[in-house]
């Protein structure tokens, strides 16, 4: 796999746990976040903005240019990647600090896999782990559920 094809799933994998947040924490919001765009003369710029919103289902945001005051709809996928990493970051640890990644790494679960609650929440209080993506620890319970063969 190319490095581009590389980031681009690193890429979509980090805007896919953004979106899979039902409730972002308090604080969360704004958040700078930088964009590369093309300058007056041609040449890559960044520009700085302030993430505003995130629309999980269409993996849209509202960014607000800090100097004009205005917001406009983006995608996800055009903020820089290093920015969506801390976003994403950020918005775990609020989630660790405010006492929400229990119910939402319950709720990913449940939403992801067939199996009972009851292996869900065993799992999430003994294996889950916060600094993992979502489709990491997705792929870690699936492991678990794995029978021996006989």
């Amino acid at each position: 796999m190319t490095f581009q094809q590389q980031q681009k799933e690193l890429v979509n994998k980090v805007i896919a746990d953004l979106c899979n947040v039902s409730i972002y924490p308090n604080g969360l919001f704004p958040h700078t976040v930088f964009v590369e765009e093309e300058s007056e003369d041609g040449e890559p710029v960044y520009r700085h903005y302030k993430l505003i919103s995130i629309e999980q289902s269409s993996a849209t945001c509202i960014l607000e240019c800090p100097v004009t005051q205005k917001q406009e709809e983006h995608e996800l996928q055009e903020i820089d990647l290093s920015w969506l990493i801390t976003v994403s970051g950020w918005c775990k640890d609020l989630m660790i600090e405010e006492k929400m990644w229990r119910e939402h790494a319950i709720s990913c679960l449940t939403d992801n896999v067939t199996a009972s609650l009851e292996d869900v929440i065993d799992f999430v209080d003994s294996h889950w782990q916060n600094l993992l993506s979502d489709a990491d620890n997705i792929t870690a319970f699936n492991k678990t559920q794995v029978q021996p063969m006989r």
